[in-house]
């Protein structure tokens, strides 16, 4: 998987370079398009091409808006796309989407709808005020405390 280059804004002309010099390794690409974050769009038109050059197999679509997903499948069908944004899960799927990169948040198995907790609570420290008339919690830490036990980090 492979952003675009994204030190500065990169025109068509930067990107399709820059794809041709990652592809010249041999190995299959997935391009990365989160205009967000990059400033560089990886339009419909852009991947098309670049995939019709065989620099790219795959996208993972990290821009949000669905409607790119139907425009990508009919200007380059054999591009490979790969869900990026888990609130547009479902649509792209339905988009024809071939897999999901899911973030850390939403792999994680769904909270419980027990009222049993998963790990032993505690009841929290008696807080004090000291003479400036901060409260403080005696014998915590903080969120690294090392008073939690391992099984409460994920």
């Amino acid at each position: 998987m492979c952003l675009p280059p994204n030190a500065y804004r990169a025109d068509d002309r930067a990107v399709l370079e820059h794809y041709a010099a990652v592809a010249s390794v041999g190995l299959p690409v997935t391009a990365y398009n989160n205009p967000i974050d990059t400033k560089v769009d990886l339009r419909p038109e852009l991947l098309a091409k670049l995939h019709a050059e065989g620099f790219i197999v795959g996208v993972k679509e990290f821009s949000g808006d669905v409607r790119r997903c139907y425009a990508i499948n009919e200007l380059a069908p054999g591009l490979d796309l790969i869900i990026g944004t888990d609130d547009t899960l479902l649509e792209v799927a339905v988009a024809g989407a071939k897999g999901w990169v899911a973030t850390p948040r939403s792999s994680r198995a769904p909270a419980s709808t027990s009222t049993t907790p998963r790990w032993p609570v505690t009841s929290p420290p008696r807080c004090r005020s000291t003479a400036r008339s901060t409260p403080y919690c005696a014998g915590t830490a903080g969120p690294s405390s090392s008073r939690r036990s391992s099984s409460a980090r994920t």
